[in-house]
């Protein structure tokens, strides 16, 4: 177990405390579940499922199964990655999709990132439009997945540059936010192998990362029709 504090008390008074409500908790030596590495039938790719929603919702969303990234927190391979797909500038796939009238929202990241695998998942909230014209959006976004392929590797360490600095700026101005959500979210990356030296940027900060190019055009090769 894992326990993060957050409070105005000194640090003695606070280990005092951690020590009088927390030190009867048994350590059971609980074994992290395992996953196997199959999620989906290799057989079945690529495969189509269509769902119809109980509320008027209209959302496209592709998956890519990956190689687990748990452990590369210092390089993150599929950041770069999500942000090209967050990108809501002019230029972006996301403003074309809008010129075209078929989507008013678009995001991607990690969805699922285990010891075992991990999943890529690209959101595309659509407009009626969108919706009748689906498969022509799956044809834009790997149109827009070429285009990543293409950048050159001083273009991805440009872009890498550029979100740092805007992510230390955002680390060093950083408001007042939310005690219970700060405590949870430390106490989460507890368990991961964060350097100690950098947690605190680790955990709050996703844009703080090596650049890694080699890594970048790895995972970017996952996102393939036929995966």
């Amino acid at each position: 177990m894992k326990l993060a504090i957050y409070g105005k008390e000194d640090l003695d008074a606070l280990h005092a405390l951690v020590r009088d409500k927390f030190s009867g908790v048994a350590n059971k030596e609980t074994v992290p579940p395992q996953y196997s590495q199959d999620v989906y039938e290799q057989t079945q790719f690529p495969v189509l499922h269509k769902l119809v929603p109980i509320e008027e919702q209209r959302g496209l969303r592709l998956k890519w199964m990956m190689p687990s990234c748990y452990d590369q927190d210092l390089v993150k391979p599929t950041a770069l990655l999500s942000y090209c797909f967050n990108d809501e500038s002019p230029g972006s796939i996301l403003s074309y999709l809008k010129e075209l009238g078929l989507a008013t929202a678009m995001g991607g990241d990690l969805n699922y990132n285990l010891p075992e695998f991990c999943l890529m998942a690209v959101v595309v909230l659509l407009t009626p439009d969108g919706l009748a014209r689906y498969d022509e959006i799956v044809e834009i976004v790997y149109r827009y997945i070429a285009k990543m392929r293409a950048l050159t590797d001083e273009q991805w360490r440009a872009y890498h540059t550029e979100r740092y600095n805007v992510g230390r700026m955002d680390w060093n101005f950083k408001g007042k936010g939310k005690a219970y959500s700060y405590c949870a979210r430390l106490a989460r990356n507890l368990q991961r192998n964060f350097p100690r030296q950098q947690f605190l940027e680790l955990s709050y900060m996703p844009l703080l990362f090596d650049f890694d190019a080699e890594r970048i055009r790895k995972y970017l090769g996952y996102l393939s029709v036929d995966n």
